[in-house]
């Protein structure tokens, strides 16, 4: 510290002379001022603090290949995104290969060695697969520089983490989708029952006495049966758009599952005598499930409708249980001897943002809503639904849903 006050920093060297009796005679030495470099050293410290946390700030990360003798340099920011500790990397480009999603690996190299052969930076976005099983998106941009024969030498890029832009985009993918799914029912699913109704009831009321009793009676059922319909289509639709704003209660208590099919059924019997279905259960009188009575109701309502759509005349329809081994789940399964369903269509069912909508043996109609229903329903219990189907020999939904409880409560269930 000087008299002013100011640091100043030297850089001392000192050497010891002696005689030719190895006796110390002096010492030499001199004195550097290198505050000046010292200066620098602090700014750049400085800078590459504040540039560490900008990049983190950012989600963005720099990296630089010496093609020469292979060797990879990260950033800090880099190693968070790839979920690695630096003393446990070896930096080469293969290492770096083997962190991205093998889907996405091959179009990585082809992208950069492409850029190698033409010169031209490249920008690519692709996908990390973490030791830990997550999955990560990422945005990098990379430019290599040449000698003047055209050999490369060194490449330089950045690497940004885009995973919640992807995140969003996809909440953004399914919201315009139900968006327009919501609309596609309103504009035509919802108009058309009602356009039967309407047609059929006036011509019912303007010339009834040109029709006999029996044309009459016709005429009153089709009325009816659009009525159902469109019925059964608005309280899909209403539960729907419940669900998807988050407004379903959710209270799940003991139940007795045979109980519970068997209230389901009372509305569906109908149904499925008309078309001379014969439904069978096999349901244990001991099953009891933890459940939302009223998203479990939703859930078998919607499964038996569809097996007794796609069921041909005096068909059959098995509704089993079984308990889950290893697991405090019970599978319940709703199996048709129906028309099947498409082996390119089955991915699609349960997904709002896929037409999956046809209609029945007999042109019955429907959304394809009643099994996102499901779906959302059966998630909601921590279960899993998925479908089994043969082309002409039938198909079989099954589900997963809590067993009961450690503290049954049934007594209501039973006195009912």
């Amino acid at each position: 510290i000087n008299k002013s006050g100011e640091d100043i920093w030297l850089y001392d060297f000192t050497t010891i002379v002696r005689n030719e009796k190895n006796e110390i005679t002096h010492f030499f030495g001199y004195v550097m001022d290198v505050s000046d470099r010292k200066k620098v050293e602090q700014v750049l410290k400085e800078s590459e603090k504040q540039l560490k946390e900008a990049q983190q700030i950012a989600h963005l990360g720099n990296w630089t290949l010496d093609i020469q003798h292979n060797n990879l340099t990260w950033s800090d920011e880099i190693y968070r995104m790839f979920d690695m500790e630096p003393q446990k990397f070896i930096a080469t480009y293969e290492a770096f290969l083997d962190n991205i999603h093998p889907d996405d690996r091959d179009k990585v190299n082809e992208a950069y060695l492409n850029s190698l052969k033409t010169k031209i930076p490249y920008e690519i976005e692709h996908r990390l697969l973490l030791k830990s099983g997550e999955l990560r998106y990422v945005k990098e941009k990379c430019k290599t520089e040449f000698d003047k024969s055209g050999k490369p030498l060194f490449s330089q890029g950045i690497v940004i983490d885009i995973t919640k832009e992807k995140e969003a985009e996809e909440i953004l993918k399914i919201a315009n989708a139900t968006k327009d799914k919501f609309f596609s029912i309103i504009a035509h699913d919802l108009k058309s029952p009602f356009n039967a109704i309407l047609g059929f009831s006036n011509i019912l009321l303007e010339q009834h006495k040109e029709y006999d009793d029996e044309k009459r009676e016709e005429m009153i059922k089709w009325v009816n049966n659009s009525a159902n319909s469109a019925f059964k289509l608005l309280e899909n639709l209403l539960t729907w758009s419940r669900s998807q704003s988050g407004q379903i209660n959710f209270s799940p208590e003991n139940l007795h599952l045979k109980i519970l099919l068997f209230e389901t059924m009372l509305n569906l019997q109908a149904a499925a005598d008309k078309k001379g279905i014969e439904i069978l259960e096999t349901i244990s009188e001991n099953d009891i499930i933890f459940a939302d009575k009223n998203l479990i109701a939703t859930i078998l309502r919607n499964l038996i409708s569809n097996a007794i759509k796609f069921t041909i005349k005096n068909g059959t329809i098995a509704i089993s249980s079984e308990k889950q081994k290893n697991s405090n789940f019970l599978e319940i399964s709703v199996a048709d001897t129906g028309v099947g369903i498409p082996k390119d269509k089955i991915d699609d069912l349960f997904y709002i943002d896929k037409n999956t909508s046809t209609q029945g043996t007999e042109n019955e109609t429907g959304t394809g809503l009643g099994l996102i229903l499901c779906k959302d329903f059966v998630e909601k219990h921590g279960g899993e639904i998925y479908v089994e189907s043969e082309i002409g020999k039938g198909s079989s939904f099954s589900f997963t849903i809590p067993y009961k409880s450690e503290t049954p409560n049934i007594n209501k269930q039973n006195n009912k």
